[in-house]
């Protein structure tokens, strides 16, 4: 089934049950409703029927007519990728930099206490970091931009920064 059929459906859904709305986007297809209390019997109507397998139903924010509180509703047949490479941008090669960095210290035998790939910082015991201080100050173990914080004598974490 397509999307213009799925939204087809909805739209003759929405004015036999005399559902609230705002206009519809046929070209979009979108339904527009002017608040979350517009939409809200739209939202209850939705639990009754059945959408067909591939297709999605993007609900998302939308200014109409001045006001902040819209809700516009898209019909699509197109699948979503949106995962952790795209969170940001390059984060591929941010992810391969890093990787680099943990596999240099790994052969040094280095053990990290912790590492995040989110945040992209490495945790380890003073005496590790003891290890690799001169050759991270002369940029000899990490090219990038980077700091270090300490908790109390008791760890460093190596912060790498990424613009």
């Amino acid at each position: 089934m397509s999307k213009i059929t799925v939204y087809e459906g909805l739209k003759k859904a929405i004015e036999y049950r005399g559902l609230p709305f705002h206009h519809f986007e046929d070209d979009a297809c979108t339904f527009t409703f002017a608040s979350w209390e517009q939409y809200t019997p739209f939202d209850h109507a939705l639990d009754t029927i059945p959408t067909p397998e591939g297709i999605k139903l993007n609900i998302y924010a939308e200014r109409v007519d001045g006001r902040s509180d819209g809700v516009d509703v898209t019909v699509s047949d197109e699948v979503q990728h949106l995962g952790f490479w795209d969170m940001y941008l390059n984060m591929k090669e941010k992810v391969a930099v890093f990787e680099e960095f943990l596999s240099r210290l790994f052969r040094r035998e280095i053990v990290p206490w912790s590492y995040d790939y989110e945040l992209f910082t490495v945790t380890m015991a003073p005496r590790f970091y003891d290890l690799i201080a001169e050759d991270l100050k002369s940029g000899n173990l990490l090219g990038e931009r980077f700091y270090v914080s300490a908790g109390q004598e008791t760890y460093r974490t190596i912060h790498l920064c990424f613009d």
